[in-house]
């Protein structure tokens, strides 16, 4: 009968796992697997069919794959953690399948010994259909404006600027690399900390254009990171903005690195000792995650409107090229998280955006977590920051011109030194206000007056919306500019461009842009190949019409400083 049929199933089931030495020893070591087996043919069958017990089933298929063979696997996994991330999974599946997205991975870890204490490798392991038993901890996917951290923090421990440091946010090109805001809008000059808080693209970009590419991907190596592509060059400037690829658990790891102090401590499922490594410098990584806690911010989930956000709690979204992945990655007091969604197909979802889907799942995981951790609820800033003085509109080293300075947190060991560049004391003829040099003050009244100058391509963004900015007086009759002039410096063609043409388009389709900074204020000649070009002043710019073969590209201001640059043209295919 039933009873019968159920006894030997569960007799066959506690033969296998003796035959594997996984059977369970409710006595002790001494017992054997034969007096253990006899003592379960012995005992009574339940009325029916029990379910096996399926805890953490990505994770324990994900092991079971990398260390066959082995009859039972110690983890770190928290049960009560665990259970925590597959409910916030699963409670978010139904309206994320509304909305076309099937695909979803939680990561916790424990931030001060990397130890993972959660692992949901789906939002269903039994959707079939859209390979809901893949493990999409493990998966390599674009991680989007989400390692905008990393670049911030390098810049900080480089001393190459300070959270109120003004970056432009205008329309820029690298070669042929446009990068341009989700919100695809621009807002000129903004803190470096308001940068990162709205995740704009373009001071990123110039970031890693000033740290370098390799210096990077080196840095994430460091922090863990194994699914980047070895080979030199493979990666550009679009890699600030998601142009690679990590798993949800290197991610988690290159965060709980920010969230304890900067050291790095490799994330493992497995008890032991851990690999580890100075990730960040200590104040670097507490500056960032000081920008991360600022609230007012576009990546702010609608849902958490009302609520707010968990206390202490410092979060980053990302949001890959063409809406294919959206994440959330943060910290609180205690543990990392990180949280993925997109389709494993690849195929994109227009709601496939991280402060709207995925951040809200962050904060749930967060602060369900805060209840739970002995953790203080921030770290102190470290001792090796210190207040420093900076031009209150610039964030930079303050001049004499600038008339009003704040304090600023930097680290002692890379204070920004670079002078504020904006503002700019001027001696102006008060009957006229022309500027006036230090050879043709005699005879005139003049007073010191202070002026605003913003960089060109500043002035450039502005003045192709038909928009002006008040600029320093031109000088006076009579009168020549003295002092140390710098000479022009190209911004575009970038060092290294090669310009390809695409067969069948017109040639005039095709310009090559030329633009250059300069603080002189006439005009500045172009020439290429020795062939003049036309003049124009720093805020405006020049096209030229390309031609295969390489080419040398010369500006020169009117007090005869230049700059060149070399540009290799070739055409598509050859």
């Amino acid at each position: 009968g039933r009873e019968a049929r159920l006894r030997a199933a569960r007799d066959q089931v506690a033969r296998r796992l003796a035959a594997l030495g996984a059977l369970p020893r409710p006595r002790g070591a001494a017992a054997s697997d034969e007096q253990i087996l006899a003592e379960i043919a012995a005992a009574p069958v339940p009325p029916g069919p029990r379910p096996f017990p399926r805890e953490a089933p990505h994770a324990a298929s994900w092991l079971r794959a990398r260390e066959p063979g082995q009859a039972r696997l110690r983890t770190t996994l928290d049960a009560g953690t665990q259970r925590l991330a597959e409910r916030v999974a699963s409670g978010a599946a139904p309206d994320l399948r509304r909305q076309g997205i099937h695909n979803g991975a939680v990561v916790v870890l424990e931030s001060r010994s990397g130890e993972v204490r959660a692992l949901a490798g789906n939002l269903d392991f039994w959707d079939g259909a859209h390979g809901g038993q893949i493990a999409a901890f493990a998966e390599p996917r674009s991680p989007g404006s989400a390692l905008k951290p990393v670049l911030y923090a390098m810049a900080l421990e480089r001393g190459l600027a300070g959270p109120r440091t003004l970056v432009p946010d205008v329309p820029l090109l690298f070669g042929s690399y446009a990068p341009r805001n989700f919100e695809a809008r621009f807002d000129g000059l903004v803190p470096l900390e308001e940068a990162l808080a709205r995740s704009l693209n373009v001071p990123f970009v110039s970031l890693l254009r000033d740290l370098g590419v390799e210096p990077f991907l080196g840095r994430l190596r460091a922090l863990g990171v194994r699914s980047l592509d070895p080979r030199p060059g493979h990666y550009g400037l679009s890699a600030a903005v998601g142009g690679l690829e990590l798993t949800p658990l290197e991610l988690a790891g290159v965060y709980a690195a920010l969230a304890w102090g900067g050291e790095w401590v490799e994330p493992r499922v497995r008890p032991g000792p851990a690999q580890k490594g100075r990730g960040f410098a200590p104040g670097a990584a507490w500056l960032t995650g000081q920008a991360l806690a600022l609230r007012d911010r576009p990546d702010f989930p609608s849902r958490r409107q009302l609520t707010g956000a968990p206390a202490h709690v410092r979060w980053k979204t990302g949001t890959s090229f063409g809406h294919r992945d959206a994440w959330a990655a943060g910290w609180g007091p205690g543990h990392t998280a990180v949280v993925w969604l997109g389709n494993l197909d690849g195929s994109p979802s227009r709601q496939l955006v991280g402060g709207e889907v995925a951040a809200p799942m962050l904060f749930d995981l967060l602060e369900a977590l805060a209840d739970r951790s002995g953790a203080p609820a921030a770290l102190p800033a470290p001792s090796e920051l210190a207040e420093v003085e900076v031009c209150a509109l610039s964030g930079r080293a303050p001049t004499p011109a600038c008339p009003e300075r704040r304090s600023t947190l930097a680290l002692r060991s890379a204070v920004p030194t670079e002078p504020c560049p904006f503002h700019r004391r001027v001696e102006v003829e008060v009957a006229s206000g022309k500027a006036l040099a230090p050879g043709c003050r005699e005879g005139r009244r003049a007073e010191a007056r202070t002026f605003v100058v913003w960089p060109a391509s500043v002035r450039r963004w502005l003045r192709d919306q038909d928009r002006a900015l008040p600029e320093p007086p031109e000088l006076a009759p009579g009168c020549a500019r003295g002092g140390p002039r710098r000479a022009p410096v190209i911004v575009s063609p970038p060092p290294g461009q090669v310009a390809l043409l695409a067969p069948g388009v017109a040639a005039e389709r095709q310009e090559v842009v030329l633009e250059a900074e300069s603080s002189a204020e006439g005009a500045l000649a172009w020439f290429v190949d020795g062939e003049y070009l036309g003049s124009a002043r720093a805020d405006e710019r020049l096209w030229w019409r390309p031609r295969p073969g390489a080419h040398e590209v010369v500006v020169t201001d009117e007090a005869g400083l230049s700059a060149r640059r070399r540009l290799v043209v070739r055409e598509r295919g050859r």
